[in-house]
């Protein structure tokens, strides 16, 4: 009986012997493993970019792209690893855990004088290329209540460059007037808006147009529109009226009740149409 009894406790102790070691060896291959994984993902070529391409070595959106992707790297590597893994002093541009949609977003936000970048990631040798376009300046947007701060604003109405409203420009000129600060890369207008102030502007040059155009006022809802003429007087209509019969309509009113003497107006209010109101 004592001979059995030691015999199951024999069993027992190597049964829990062989249980540590198991144990032991689990953490071991799981630790191998993670420390493997982790090699992989961050020290080894695999998610490294070694070459930026499709832009000049001093283009400060390469300098910004080696920079963020440099601290990526940099984000990656654990505390003291330098000490145990030489290589991980190295700097180094890295992409992992960024997609190429995030890449170009933070590009975009980054520069808004940027309309549109192309990323192209080649894996097999570590490369990169960017290709970017450029947005066209519409219109000058200015803030009339903070001092004429003023930007380039483009077709999509995203404002993207800073500009002086005393520098010589041959761009049409737009007034708002809301008083929170506009900021670089903002939309201030939709696509559709700046459509129809684009052609206002281009209405306004024709020679048979019974005024010349100095500038154009908004609000910031967009309600309606101040157009300055370079005689001093000024127009008020609603946004999307059909600008060419608003000409017309001036014209006729100068001939048939101004005799000609439109120069010596203060306003024409057609805001009520066909009600129109002048003084």
């Amino acid at each position: 009986m004592a001979r059995r009894r030691t015999l199951y406790v024999s069993r027992r102790l190597k049964r829990q012997r062989w249980q540590k070691i198991k144990t032991v060896l689990s953490f071991g291959l799981g630790l191998i493993i993670g420390l493997a994984g982790y090699w992989l993902l961050v020290f080894s070529p695999l998610e490294q970019i070694q070459v930026i391409t499709g832009l000049s070595s001093y283009d400060p959106i390469r300098i910004y792209l080696q920079q963020f992707l440099t601290a990526n790297f940099q984000k990656w590597v654990f505390p003291y690893s330098q000490y145990l893994y030489p290589p991980a002093r190295e700097s180094r541009m890295s992409l992992l855990g960024i997609s190429s949609s995030h890449l170009k977003q933070t590009i975009l936000q980054h520069y808004p004088k940027l309309s549109g970048v192309i990323i192209k990631r080649d894996i097999w040798h570590h490369k990169l290329n960017i290709r970017y376009s450029l947005r066209k300046r519409k219109f000058i947007w200015c803030q009339e209540a903070l001092q004429n701060r003023c930007f380039y604003v483009d077709k999509e109405g995203v404002a993207f460059g800073v500009n002086s409203l005393a520098s010589t420009s041959t761009l049409g000129i737009i007034l708002d007037t809301r008083t929170n600060p506009i900021s670089l890369g903002q939309q201030v207008a939709n696509p559709k808006q700046i459509q129809y102030l684009e052609s206002i502007f281009q209405l306004a040059k024709q020679k048979d147009s019974p005024f010349t155009l100095k500038d154009l006022r908004v609000n910031k809802n967009f309600s309606y529109l101040h157009l300055d003429t370079s005689k001093g007087w000024y127009i008020l209509f609603n946004p999307f009226t059909d600008f060419g019969s608003l000409q017309k309509m001036i014209t006729r009113l100068a001939k048939e009740r101004l005799s000609g003497k439109i120069d010596s107006l203060k306003y024409i209010d057609c805001r009520y149409l066909p009600k129109v109101y002048y003084q």
